[in-house]
């Protein structure tokens, strides 16, 4: 990590998108997240630490995904059983990878 950040550049098989608008970020989420099985359960995280980690079906959070992304300016979504990890940050960018085990 760097600061709050992951460090991308060192994450061989990422994707970066830009984002403006919520609705965008909804969209880049669901083509970043369109690998993983629908019945995966991801772990939601916030900047805000005062903010419980929520776990959910990806199924479900592409569902509420606008009102996740919405609750705090940077999050983190992580899938343990597909090795998937996925952060939001508030200048704009939605990054994505599987990461080695």
């Amino acid at each position: 990590m760097q600061g709050e950040r992951i460090e991308w550049s060192q994450v061989t098989s990422h994707e970066c998108v830009e984002w403006v608008e919520t609705a965008d970020l909804v969209d880049s989420f669901a083509r970043l997240a369109s690998g993983l099985p629908r019945d995966s359960e991801v772990v939601v995280t916030w900047a805000d630490g005062s903010c419980p980690s929520l776990v959910i079906q990806t199924s479900e959070l592409l569902r509420v995904a606008a009102d996740v992304f919405e609750a705090d300016f940077d999050t983190w979504i992580v899938c343990a059983t597909e090795n998937w990890c996925l952060e939001v940050h508030h200048d704009g960018t939605v990054c994505a990878a599987y990461l080695l085990p």
